[in-house]
């Protein structure tokens, strides 16, 4: 029986088809991971809303976020009298809070997180170790509004005083305002920009040119980044999602 081989101009022929057909499939896959990772990321975001009713359950309705008037020059920072929103909700998702401190994971500094936690979407590339792994904020309308009160220097709000609860987002996706991926402060963090004219206030380019964004009603929706702002400048073009109490 006679043995036949290959020439060489047959095994490229094949080795183009294989390249032609994984140059076809890798973007399918790509974007199959991304949206895995945006499911994933929306049940992050499901379960901070399980966590925040156990909050405002055992603090009198107050939301887990808010505005020191005392030890801030600027709306929003995380202080030793009101810590990060992330640092307050910690404990009802079982993560480990920083012991005297007011923004920091981990019980001490060498425990820290080392790889991603819940308050991590799994397409924010963090580095590691980090004491704040977030890759959430809140609207800062939910603490700095003429609506909310005053306690103790503190401003925040409660959650039953937030009108059409289905429109208005409580934590969208964020990171910091020049796209990349640094260990962001967590004062930085915990204000979320959400203020006319700051550049990336809803980080909606994780997942697709998208980004996911909690309400108050409990549901986390996939919402495309030019729904929210202007790609071209920056800046919000629908603030009515952010404006907590009207």
């Amino acid at each position: 029986m006679k043995k036949t081989k290959f020439t060489l101009i047959e095994l490229l022929v094949v080795i183009s088809i294989i390249a032609m057909l994984a140059s076809m499939l890798l973007p399918a896959l790509s974007k199959a991971k991304n949206r895995a990772n945006q499911i994933y990321c929306a049940g992050n975001l499901k379960q901070f809303f399980t966590a925040t009713c156990g909050y405002t359950n055992d603090y009198n309705s107050y939301l887990p976020f808010g505005y020191d008037t005392v030890l801030t020059n600027y709306s929003g920072y995380a202080t030793a009298n009101t810590p990060a929103w992330y640092y307050q909700l910690a404990p009802y998702l079982n993560v480990p809070q920083r012991e005297n401190s007011f923004d920091s994971l981990g019980r001490i500094y060498a425990e820290r997180p080392t790889k991603p936690v819940i308050f991590t979407c799994p397409s924010h590339k963090v580095p590691f170790p980090n004491t704040f792994p977030t890759s959430y904020a809140p609207g800062i309308r939910a603490a700095n509004s003429t609506a909310v009160s005053i306690v103790n220097g503190v401003r925040k709000g409660r959650i039953g005083m937030v009108k059409n609860p289905s429109t208005k987002a409580w934590l969208n996706e964020w990171q910091y305002y020049d796209g990349t991926d640094p260990a962001v402060p967590a004062t930085v963090i915990n204000e979320g920009n959400i203020i006319p004219g700051h550049a990336n206030n809803f980080f909606g380019m994780r997942h697709l040119g998208s980004g996911n964004i909690l309400f108050f009603d409990g549901h986390a929706a996939w919402t495309p980044f030019k729904d929210v702002m202007s790609p071209s400048s920056g800046q919000i073009i629908n603030f009515g999602i952010f404006d907590t109490y009207r």
